[in-house]
């Protein structure tokens, strides 16, 4: 996933956007110091949750510019190259993963016992096939356990990201094109129904997880659906433009900044394994915020 550059649609030029580059190493490091068991930061395995949000807004973007360039160019309708989004994940990701996957199961293979090297085996079945999420939930792998768990539960994120990307286009094509009477021939009709598609989606899973949460933990966790809300909150950012705001003043936007990057270090305070389901969107409405304002403020985050 690239994460530290936007292309403009209109000129196609690049544009580096450091400030997604440092989110990216906060969630790295956030992930790292919660599983080294640092002190002060048990809560801090909202990483996967950055990453969700930026997800949803890099590939919502580079979907959306891409039926905007081919609205503009004639075609009335709109269009979005299933296929050319396909390749590129399976280009991008299957050869570091399937390299893992061997490393892995090569050292199952020589220094685990029998029973231990075969569920292995079979989860590296899964996560070929980024199912990762849904093997782990259903042999209740417990992620927040320091020891007895698979070596390739981290793959959990990845299979939660490639189901959301294998029907998300879809789903924004259909929000694009559906016809409601009187609204559909308005200027950029599209993009609304988009964000409205996208604020239900929101709303429903979102209710959906905390529903979850208060029956299993571990099924809110790995849950596609449960995770879905954040991926639309970054799609959602994806969509809209900065007029959102332009009535305000830079510094005021700033000050807006400086609060969320307080909320998004302070939720490692409050966020916690017995409460994920009810806290979490603290630290993903602040990243959205951050993603949101930061191509105004030129990648910086101060």
């Amino acid at each position: 996933m690239t994460v530290d550059t936007e292309k403009s649609p209109e000129r196609g030029a690049v544009k580096f956007r450091g400030d997604l580059v440092g989110l990216r190493a906060l969630a790295v490091l956030a992930v790292l110091l919660h599983h080294f068991q640092i002190p002060g930061f048990e809560g801090a395995f909202y990483g996967p949750d950055i990453f969700f949000v930026l997800s949803g807004y890099l590939i919502t973007g580079s979907l959306v510019r891409e039926y905007s360039r081919n609205i503009k160019s004639g075609e009335s309708r709109g269009s979005i190259s299933f296929i050319g989004l396909y390749l590129r994940r399976v280009r991008r990701i299957i050869p570091a993963a399937t390299f893992v996957l061997i490393a892995i199961n090569i050292y199952a293979h020589f220094y685990v016992n029998e029973l231990k090297a075969r569920s292995i085996y079979i989860d590296s079945i899964w996560t070929f096939f980024f199912g990762a999420n849904i093997r782990f939930s259903r042999e209740a792998t417990d992620y927040f356990a320091v020891d007895r768990v698979s070596p390739l539960v981290h793959f959990w994120s990845l299979s939660v990201t490639e189901q959301f990307y294998l029907v998300w286009p879809a789903l924004l094509l259909i929000a694009a094109r559906v016809r409601i009477p009187g609204f559909s021939n308005r200027p950029d009709a599209w993009k609304k129904q988009m964000i409205a598609a996208l604020s239900l989606l929101i709303v429903a899973s979102f209710v959906w997880c905390v529903i979850v949460f208060r029956q299993s933990e571990n099924l809110a966790y790995f849950s596609t659906f449960c995770r879905a809300w954040e991926l639309a909150v970054g799609g959602a950012i994806g969509i809209l433009t900065f007029s959102a705001v332009e009535g305000s003043k830079r510094t005021d936007i700033a000050v807006l900044r400086n609060l969320s990057l307080v909320f998004l270090f302070g939720s490692i305070l409050f966020v916690k394994q017995s409460n994920f389901g009810y806290t979490i969107w603290v630290p993903v409405v602040a990243c959205a915020f951050l993603i949101f304002t930061g191509k105004h403020f030129e990648g910086d985050l101060s």
